[in-house]
Formats: C-alpha cells, sequence, structure tokens
C-alpha cells in the first residue's frame, strides 16, 4: 500500500477560483458547450445570409458551321467558337418571412445552448467549491484527529502502566484501548477522505498526478 505523509494529506491545494478556471479549460463538458455554442452562431450567420443578394456568374462556349467552309479543320473550328458570359444578381424579396423564421430559429437554438452552457458552468462551480469544502473539512479533521490519537496512545500506554502494577482494572484497560483505536480509526478516515477528494479536484482540473 502507498504510504502518504502529512505533506500529501495536507498539501496546498489551488483556491476556487483557480481551480474553475482550470476545470474550464480541460474539462470536456466545457469544450464540448462552447463548441454547441460556437455552432449555433454560426447557424444565426447562415439563417442571416438569405437576406443578401446572391451574384451568379455564367460562361459558356459553342461551335456552329452551317455552311460548307472551305479550309483546314482548325480555322473552321477557330472561325465559328462562340463564347457568351452572362452575370445575374438575385435580390430576395418574397421569402423574407421564410428568411425571417429560420433566422428567428436559429436565434433560439442560440439561446437554448448558451442557456446549457451557463448551466454546465454553475454545475462546475458548484462542484469545485463542494470539493473544495470537503477537502479542507477533512484535512481539519486530520489535523484534530492526529492530535487526539496522540492523547490517546499516551492514555492508554499509561493506562497499560497502571494496569500493570494492578492499579486499574481490565475493564479500563480496555476501554482506554477502545478509545485508542477509535482515534487511529478517525485518523485514518479523514487522511484518505482528504486524500481521496484532492485526487477528485486534480480530476476536475486537469492537474497531472
Amino acid at each position: 500500500m502507498a504510504q502518504f505523509s502529512d505533506d500529501d494529506v495536507l498539501s496546498l491545494i489551488p483556491t476556487v477560483a483557480e481551480s474553475e478556471q482550470m476545470a474550464i479549460a480541460n474539462l470536456p463538458d466545457m469544450k464540448a458547450a462552447d463548441l454547441r455554442v460556437k455552432s449555433s452562431e454560426m447557424q444565426v450567420k447562415i439563417a442571416r445570409g438569405s437576406y443578401l443578394p446572391t451574384v451568379s456568374l455564367n460562361a459558356g462556349v459553342n461551335t456552329s458551321n452551317g455552311n460548307i467552309y472551305q479550309g483546314s479543320f482548325g480555322k473552321q473550328l477557330s472561325d465559328h467558337i462562340n463564347s457568351s458570359v452572362g452575370l445575374s444578381l438575385q435580390v430576395p424579396i418574397y421569402d423574407r418571412r421564410q428568411t425571417r423564421s429560420s433566422v428567428d430559429k436559429a436565434k433560439i437554438q442560440l439561446s437554448n445552448t448558451l442557456l446549457e452552457q451557463e448551466n454546465t458552468l454553475l454545475d462546475l462551480q458548484n462542484t469545485i467549491a463542494s470539493v473544495h469544502l470537503d477537502i479542507e473539512s477533512a484535512q481539519s479533521r486530520y489535523r484534530s484527529a492526529v492530535a487526539s490519537e496522540e492523547a490517546a496512545r499516551q492514555s492508554f500506554e499509561m493506562m497499560d502502566e497502571r494496569y500493570g502494577v494492578g492499579l486499574e482494572s481490565v475493564i479500563d484497560l480496555l476501554t482506554e484501548k477502545n478509545n485508542y483505536l477509535r482515534a487511529k480509526q478517525e485518523t485514518l478516515q479523514s487522511k484518505y477522505t482528504s486524500l481521496l477528494n484532492q485526487e477528485l479536484l486534480k480530476c476536475y482540473t486537469g492537474q497531472e498526478r
């Protein structure tokens, strides 16, 4: 089993604000929410593009040879090539209602994705704050537990010495022993709670282990 020191258990962690910024930059959920917003913004631009006129360029080449023509085939071909170029401008007038409807739908979708992004961020902020509180609480418990364990150890050793010379009963000795074991259990529980939540915070913030 890996051994962890007090420095590991009581190690400093980033502030809540720092953790939030790292999580926003690293979590797939936040990246996905950003991409959905950008996609919806693009759809609004595309829908608005239907209001703009469109320009079309057409070009064509053909040959004609209705009469008997003296000369080489190449000469005939070059003399009867006809080319045409056309430019057309199309201004949307009658479909503006349809375009407006498409723009409105795109705007509604954008609003929905922005709301989803905000909710994702709020969930993340609540989670980060909760993990921070859990770490701080576990570290505080660990400090108290270590002190309580040391006091319980000393009390048990003293009771054991007194029991050895017949000054205390076996019931009193077992009571002190149980107190000492409970103190050790509290130390272990708070220790690994702190370490577990620190690892959880690293997962959210993308920190290397």
